[in-house]
């Protein structure tokens, strides 16, 4: 499936980055960046899999998973992949990617800006 990333998702990985940039340097950069690319490829390859976690209580068809399933292990990664998954109403081929936020971050304050920056038409 196609993966559409919100302008704020996309804000999200570049301050992700830029953060461990500063705290853990290039090469830890480079592992994080790959990693989040391989959560938001299981994303697309199959927004439904066990891993994932249905948000629907947050807004219909939301689901997450965490950054640290792509790494096997949840203590690899502090970050979690929040997006809408194909349902009826919206097209069967494309995966929307609302944000991507640190584990200890409250989804329902956050996500309202990330589903306002996507073009859901």
């Amino acid at each position: 499936m196609k993966l559409v990333l919100s302008q704020v998702a996309d804000a999200d990985v570049g301050a992700i980055l830029r953060e461990t940039f500063r705290v853990f340097g290039p090469a830890q950069v480079d592992v994080y960046a790959a990693l989040i690319d391989r959560a938001l490829t299981l994303v697309a390859d199959d927004p439904f899999r066990p891993s994932s976690i249905d948000r629907s209580s947050l807004y219909p068809g939301a689901r997450s998973l965490h950054v640290g399933i792509a790494a096997t292990r949840l203590r690899g990664a502090s970050h979690v992949a929040f997006y809408l998954a194909p349902t009826e109403r919206r097209r069967v081929d494309e995966v929307y990617v609302i944000r991507v936020l640190h584990q200890a971050m409250d989804p329902e304050i956050h996500l309202i800006e990330g589903l306002r920056s996507l073009s859901l038409d």
